[in-house]
C-alpha cells in the first residue's frame, strides 16, 4: 500500500476555488481503481494551507491516477494557484497484522 501525503499553500483569496476544486475531486478519485482513501484537511491557522492525502493500493494504481485526465485537469486549476512548490511524500505501508 502506498500513502501519499502532499502538502502546499494557496494565496488567501484562493482558498475557497482550492477548497471547492479538491472537493468535487474527491469522489472520482475515491472511486478509482486502486484507491483506498482521499482526505484533504486545510490548516485552520494558516489560511491557504493544504494537505492531500491518498491511499493507494499499489504503486500502479497511483500511477494511473497521476496520468489521468482528472489529475491534469485539477492540477490546470491548482498549480497557477499555488504560492510555492508542492511538498509530496510517499510512503510504502503494509498494514499492522495483530
Amino acid at each position: 500500500m502506498l500513502i501519499v501525503i502532499v502538502d502546499f499553500a494557496v494565496a488567501p483569496a484562493n482558498t475557497a476555488l482550492a477548497q471547492i476544486t479538491l472537493d468535487a475531486e474527491a469522489p472520482i478519485v475515491r472511486a478509482l481503481p486502486g484507491n483506498l482513501g482521499y482526505s484533504v484537511w486545510t490548516d485552520p491557522h494558516h489560511s491557504g494551507a493544504f494537505r492531500l492525502m491518498h491511499e493507494w493500493s499499489d504503486t500502479a494504481s497511483f500511477a494511473a491516477y497521476r496520468a489521468s485526465d482528472g489529475f491534469k485537469t485539477v492540477g490546470a486549476v491548482l498549480f497557477p494557484l499555488m504560492t510555492g512548490t508542492p511538498s509530496s511524500r510517499v510512503f510504502d505501508a503494509d498494514p499492522m497484522v495483530s
